[in-house]
């Protein structure tokens, strides 16, 4: 089962800005994200088009005794808010020294998949300064300009049903992208997996009516918490291992739907 791949954008103040960045750039983009790794588009630039992927974006829930508002998923990553963050990052660290742990004498080099959030980006220092995890409901494709208000609009009708979900993650998954050019430490999903896949489908609709590679046939969803360029097929087979060290499961509650096309972003609100 290979694992969802990433898009990075640069930010930019709108479409055509951006396009202009885009032409100007004729080789290979390489963003440096630590000093052991570099991320690389795996699809060739073409002008016009528009790396795009849709996920859930959310907070964790905290102890019920002291939960707050519940949390969001979105199209980019999942959203750490400062009590629950304690909880997700604790199954990140076990999720990562789990992987290292199985590959032995190699050292994995595994980097961190927390990203800035998107969430009320709007001049809020502190919202810049959280960071996120994804959930991703799609694998990366383009769009031309002209299709993303349509390919918005499609999602917003497919996904017009579809109620909030609550989820929960724990453990390890070892996953390896499409073109075995990155392997990815994830906690998957161990409750509410089912439900994930029914709005996968939603998607896949959408991605159908517009000619793009839908999402894998048998969907494992997952957060992804850590990267390696260091590929070691053997490493996803190990099954979900209990051991002493295993922190208890995450809840998390997912209430929207986000789509990231270039430097753009969609909201898009589950009833």
């Amino acid at each position: 089962m290979a694992a969802t791949l990433v898009a990075y954008s640069d930010s930019g103040s709108d479409l055509e800005s951006d396009e202009d960045d885009l032409r100007t750039k004729k080789r290979p983009r390489v963003e440096e994200r630590s000093t052991s790794a570099a991320w690389t588009r795996t699809f060739p630039h073409v002008d016009g088009n528009w790396p795009s992927y849709v996920s859930f974006q959310g907070t964790y829930l905290p102890a019920p005794s002291v939960r707050r508002h519940a949390l969001s998923l979105t199209c980019s990553c999942v959203h750490i808010s400062v009590h629950p963050t304690k909880l997700m990052r604790k199954m990140a660290e076990y999720a990562m020294h789990q992987a290292q742990a199985r590959a032995g004498l190699t050292d994995l080099q595994l980097v961190p998949m927390e990203s800035p959030s998107t969430e009320n980006s709007d001049g809020n220092d502190q919202a810049k300064a959280e960071s996120m995890f994804h959930l991703s409901l799609s694998r990366t494709f383009v769009l031309t300009r002209a299709q993303i208000d349509p390919f918005v609009a499609a999602l917003r009708l497919a996904l017009r049903y579809r109620k909030r979900l609550r989820v929960s993650v724990q453990g390890l998954r070892v996953l390896i992208n499409d073109e075995r050019t990155r392997l990815f430490a994830t906690v998957p999903v161990v409750s509410g997996a089912a439900d994930v896949c029914h709005v996968i489908r939603c998607v896949d609709k959408c991605l159908a009516q517009f000619h793009r590679e839908v999402y894998y046939a048998d969907p494992l969803p997952h957060i992804s918490v850590g990267s390696s360029t260091c590929i070691l097929p053997a490493l996803t087979s190990f099954d979900q291992e209990e051991t002493s060290s295993l922190p208890p499961p995450v809840p998390l509650d997912l209430h929207q739907v986000h789509v990231t096309i270039g430097n753009k972003h969609f909201t898009i609100p589950l009833k």
